[in-house]
């Protein structure tokens, strides 16, 4: 057949199982690589290296998240008092301002933001890091 002479590794040969393509297949639907893995203590690794009670860095993420989500929410008030003690102008809390308190607020915002990038650039790269230790446990 046509079939079989253009696409040689993409169906099992019965002389030769071992194709990369049909070794990918096999496995692909199959549990026991995640079986050999939980056997050989890979999972255990990855939780005692990236839980929050093992892990510094998923702690700094859950501090720097809830911070920046918490600044994001009440930026308007964080300019207000930022200005009220500042500057003598202020004596509403920024209240009333039109200007100044909102610019503040917008860029409190923003940084809150990039903190958060920050912190789960972090998070993912003590993540792979830990990925690459404890793949050298499936060895």
């Amino acid at each position: 057949m046509i079939w079989n002479k253009c696409f040689v590794g993409l169906r099992p040969d019965p002389a030769n199982n071992d194709s990369p393509a049909w070794a990918f297949t096999k496995t692909l639907f199959s549990l026991q690589p995640q079986i050999d893995a939980w056997n050989k203590g890979y999972y255990k690794c990855l939780a005692q290296k990236n839980l929050p009670g093992f892990s510094a860095a998923a702690t700094v993420h859950g501090v720097t998240d809830v911070a920046s989500e918490t600044a994001s929410h009440f930026a308007p008030q964080v300019a207000g008092a930022y200005y009220h003690f500042t500057d003598a102008r202020f004596t509403a809390w920024g209240k009333y301002s039109k200007v100044l308190v909102p610019e503040a607020a917008a860029s409190i915002k923003l940084w809150a933001g990039r903190l958060n990038v920050a912190g789960w650039a972090y998070a993912d790269y003590e993540l792979a890091k830990s990925i690459g230790e404890c793949s050298e446990v499936l060895k």
